[in-house]
């Protein structure tokens, strides 16, 4: 009799076993290790206008992520500002603003939404890292100027480019005439998330998102 429950107590000790590693399998495969690297303000580009004008961008620098899962949370929330100074003509400036990408996450799984800054923001939004709130972004706080009017909200999902560069045309923004020494400002803020679908997402494991938002004078 003995005999009979030591090999159930082994065979029961074997099923828990093997139990035990298909739920580490399973764990190992739906959550994956969170890699996300960007640089903000750290890109300034100064652009002398054909209205005689010239506009700054900060900004540039690329954002990379791989190896992110699934979650509420955004994992990418980035900075934009533009600034521009004319007080020598009565031409608007108009700029057209892009997001330059190549992806490698299946469509649909990473999506965006890219916004201006109200002008009349109390908070504003931090350069460096738009995740950050008024009281720890110091004097890396940033706000919009009322001038002009702003690349409107535009949101939308990454197509799969098997990594090969692609781009989003996000839309125009225009500049009205500044008084004096006055510089306005546009600010905006990309916010990129890997959201929890329906279906198994396994499939994203090691894969990559390589991104950067593309700024141009327009010209008429």
């Amino acid at each position: 009799m003995e005999k009979g429950n030591n090999k159930n107590a082994v065979l029961l000790t074997v099923i828990g076993i093997a139990t035990l590693l298909v739920a580490i399998v399973g764990a190992t495969f739906a959550y994956f290790s969170a890699q996300v690297t960007y640089n903000d303000g750290n890109s300034t580009l100064t652009i002398v206008s054909a209205s005689g004008g010239s506009s700054t961008y900060q900004g540039g620098e690329e954002i990379r992520v791989e190896n992110i899962y699934p979650r509420e949370a955004a994992w990418v929330q980035k900075a934009i500002k533009i600034t521009y100074k004319n007080s020598t003509t009565t031409h608007d400036y108009t700029y057209q603003l892009s997001i330059n990408f190549a992806n490698t996450f299946t469509n649909g799984y990473l999506t965006y939404e890219f916004k201006p800054i109200p002008y009349d923001a109390a908070t504003g939004v931090c350069l460096s890292d738009g995740s950050k709130n008024a009281t720890n972004c110091g004097a890396e706080l940033i706000k919009s100027t009322n001038n002009g009017t702003p690349v409107a909200t535009k949101t939308g999902a990454f197509d799969n480019t098997n990594g090969t560069a692609s781009s989003i045309t996000l839309g125009n923004g225009v500049f009205a005439p500044t008084t004096g020494d006055t510089q306005a400002a546009h600010v905006y803020l990309l916010t990129i998330w890997f959201l929890n679908g329906t279906g198994n997402q396994n499939d994203a494991q090691g894969k990559a998102l390589t991104a950067s938002v593309g700024y141009s004078e327009v010209h008429s």
